[in-house]
């Protein structure tokens, strides 16, 4: 792996440690915020560069999986404190296949 490689996931995982609290709109300009300044300051890339966008899109990716990820582990975890167990039919119909 490269060096850049590893620099960008380091900023990605910085980033995701903070990604729950941005749920609406507003924080959204704010995640971008972030991503930007991960890309072009942590990193030093060229906003006008191809790897700069590239940095963005990779996080805003990883950063969706990790929402996404998150979501689920809540239904989740919603579901068993109901009672309802995993493989169910009850589970599955309500926290999903997830």
């Amino acid at each position: 792996m490269t060096l850049s490689l590893k620099i960008i996931g380091a900023a990605a995982i910085g980033l995701l440690t903070s990604a729950s609290t941005f749920a609406n709109a507003a924080e959204n300009s704010t995640l971008m915020a972030l991503e930007q300044h991960a890309c072009g300051v942590v990193l030093g890339l060229a906003p006008s560069g191809r790897r700069y966008d590239t940095c963005i899109r990779s996080l805003d990716r990883s950063l969706s999986e990790w929402d996404q990820a998150q979501m689920v582990q809540t239904d989740r975890r919603a579901c068993s404190g109901k009672g309802l167990e995993r493989g169910t039919p009850a589970f599955c119909s309500l926290c999903g296949r997830r």
